[in-house]
């Protein structure tokens, strides 16, 4: 019974995982793209710096936005399985 709550927890953090992963890359990508010019024109790397520090943010906050489900959905089977340990002990 325990290897199935371990499983599904770890299915839950896999999918979170997943999911974070897969939307963190786009705008880290763009500001970075959108570096270039400005670097070539101003001969400096501050702007690839400021504009990929800058997408990696929105990055950041994109991927919480948009997994938010997934980070419900493993919070609430967490608090699950506190409450029922913690119901068993008091049986005990």
């Amino acid at each position: 019974m325990a290897d199935a709550k371990d499983e599904k927890e770890k299915k839950l953090q896999e999918s979170l995982a997943d999911c974070v992963l897969t939307s963190s890359w786009i705008f880290c990508l763009g500001g970075v793209a959108l570096s270039v010019p400005f670097g070539v024109k101003y001969k400096s790397y501050l702007p690839l710096v400021y504009f990929g520090l800058g997408g990696t943010v929105l990055d950041m906050l994109n991927g919480y936005m948009e997994c938010n489900a997934q980070r419900k959905e493993l919070a609430a089977y967490q608090e699950a399985l506190q409450k029922g340990s913690q119901s068993a002990q008091s049986d005990l």
